[in-house]
């Protein structure tokens, strides 16, 4: 088989996942600047409700997204609480897209092939704001936010969309991702032929469920696998 098109998770992918230990920490310092408790705060703002929701675009802003979670929590910041707020958890998101030292390379490697190269990823508005910014995103031809289009993994609609803009078939792309949020499971009932990465020393995501197709350790090796089904 040759493939079309790649397509590329962000988190946990291009960049590295974010690690339990720092998000967490992110999340305390944020609930502390909005004087809310850091139990209460983390156990909500890190829940399926409000993950949901912002991947969804349903808040236009990590500030809109905390008034929210703090009206919940029967609290009444002040703005400049919110926006201090905001500002921490901006900083964290900006730190965490530090793209793999290969990963540039690497797509570089395969525009130079000829594919058409996508992203996808489940991320809220600061991601949104910050993707145009990074040096990664002019090496790709479409990049879909979930926040923008209030379709998230693993929507069927989300794959076929990715699909249309690349101008490709199902079957001639690859889908590369950490597993988060059943996004391989999502890519290979849409059509798509998933690969696993999962960086050596990261923490992992679990799995929806098993998994028996490629699996790499780092980007680089998207490479060998294109020349492999050449």
């Amino acid at each position: 088989m040759r493939y079309d098109a790649v397509i590329f998770d962000l988190w946990g992918t291009l960049v590295p996942g974010l690690q339990q230990d720092d998000y967490l920490n992110s999340v305390h310092a944020t609930a502390e600047a909005l004087g809310a408790d850091a139990a209460a705060f983390t156990e909500l703002w890190a829940g399926p409700e409000v993950q949901q929701l912002r991947d969804r675009g349903a808040f236009a802003s990590k500030r809109d997204a905390m008034a929210w979670t703090c009206e919940r929590l029967g609290l009444s910041p002040s703005e400049a609480q919110l926006q201090r707020a905001a500002e921490i958890r901006y900083d964290y998101t900006k730190r965490g897209l530090t793209p793999r030292p290969d990963a540039a390379d690497t797509l570089a490697a395969l525009r130079g092939q000829g594919l058409r190269l996508g992203m996808m990823s489940a991320c809220s508005a600061d991601t949104a704001k910050i993707w145009p910014t990074l040096p990664l995103a002019e090496l790709f031809d479409v990049a879909l936010l979930s926040c923008e289009l209030g379709l998230s993994k693993p929507d069927p609609r989300f794959y076929a969309m990715a699909f249309e803009r690349l101008d490709v078939t199902a079957g001639r792309c690859l889908y590369v991702g950490d597993g988060a949020g059943d996004e391989l499971g999502g890519a290979q009932r849409a059509g798509a032929h998933p690969v696993l990465i999962h960086a050596p020393g990261e923490e992992h995501p679990e799995l929806a469920g098993p998994f028996d197709g490629p699996r790499i350790g780092q980007i680089s090796e998207v490479l060998q696998i294109i020349e492999d089904d050449k």
